[in-house]
């Protein structure tokens, strides 16, 4: 027989963000203007925020939400600098079609895989967990039994060494 499935509810979490996401939204709406944008920054940012345990929420809260913010704000303009390199192709690349780019796309990805798999194992099994899982930092420590430090360095470390072994 299978258990039902509890999803626990957290009250302080809902005033958090009842007291907190329109102050979140103003500082991001004068930082980035954009509202759309600013909409779905204040819930991602929150979805992040709710997964800190309550005492670290209830520390500094706006504090870490606007770390949190800055963060995201970070990765989707590196996002936005890669689209816009990608996008940067030639007349001639253009009219060689969509399979040519699937192609590039696909070799790219293939290069990257390579990449982190030549990690060594410590190193990689970080790099995995902090790109591809919701863990923070702090719980990939506690799960692999070392300090936020070591996860730290190994990241930069993985990072490093996968640019290198793409040719960046």
């Amino acid at each position: 027989m299978d258990d039902p499935i509890v999803i626990s509810h957290d009250a302080s979490l809902d005033e958090q963000y009842r007291e907190l996401s329109p102050w979140l939204s103003r500082r991001l709406r004068h930082r980035l203007g954009n509202q759309c944008d600013v909409d779905d920054l204040v819930q991602e940012s929150f979805i992040r925020f709710g997964r800190y345990d309550r005492q670290s929420r209830n520390r500094h809260p706006r504090a870490l939400l606007i770390r949190i913010a800055g963060n995201l704000v970070t990765d989707e303009q590196r996002r936005a600098r890669a689209r816009g390199i990608d996008c940067q192709v030639s007349l001639d690349e253009q009219a060689l079609g969509p399979r040519l780019l699937t192609a590039a796309d696909q070799e790219a990805t293939l290069s990257l895989k390579r990449a982190i798999l030549n990690l060594p194992a410590d190193i990689r099994e970080v790099f995995i967990l902090a790109r591809f899982s919701p863990m923070t930092q702090v719980e990939i420590g506690q799960a692999l039994r070392i300090s936020v430090k070591t996860v730290e360095w190994r990241l930069a470390k993985a990072v490093r060494m996968c640019l290198d072994e793409l040719g960046r």
